[in-house]
């Protein structure tokens, strides 16, 4: 594990600078994992995350098991999945999970988050939960903003229908 006291991520006029933050990061792969001793909620972890990287997202049983391999002091951390009109749905990219490693008698229905331990299990939780933050660099996954794009060509039809009905109305 190393330390990271640097700026990692910049962006147009911003630029995150983890000097402040106790980050460790370790790296598998072409991934690299941030850690951070904050306890934090979900909310607050995919800001946080949004800044760094993504929120925790795993695709297989070796990213799982490498993850759990290496939690700090052995503290659970927030995975970047919640359940959304009962599916469950990774953070990073909207999409259902494929791969899962709930622990027997999990997901708890009345939990919406997630976290995992050093057994490698998830477990769920209420998403006012406070535990440790994990973000990600490095993940090959679908390209959310790819579909913002999208978003932006919907918006636009509907605004200049809205706009024509209007003028033809006055």
């Amino acid at each position: 594990m190393s330390r990271t006291p640097t700026c990692i991520v910049s962006v147009i006029f911003f630029c995150l600078a983890l000097a402040e933050a106790d980050w460790t990061s370790v790296t598998f792969g072409d991934i690299t994992y941030h850690f951070d001793d904050a306890d934090k909620k979900y909310v607050q972890i995919a800001n946080h995350c949004s800044n760094q990287g993504l929120f925790v997202y795993i695709e297989n049983e070796e990213q799982n098991s490498f993850l759990a391999n290496n939690l700090r002091d052995n503290n659970p951390i927030v995975l970047g999945i919640k359940r959304v009109g009962g599916v469950w749905t990774w953070q990073a990219t909207n999409e259902p999970a494929g791969y899962t490693a709930w622990k027997s008698g999990e997901p708890a229905s009345d939990k919406d988050c997630a976290y995992i331990e050093m057994e490698s299990h998830w477990i769920s939780m209420d998403c006012n939960t406070k535990k440790k933050v994990c973000c990600v660099e490095g993940l090959k996954i679908k390209n959310p903003a790819s579909d913002i794009g999208k978003v932006f060509d919907i918006l636009s039809y509907m605004i200049v229908r809205s706009f024509r009905k209007l003028t033809k109305q006055s």
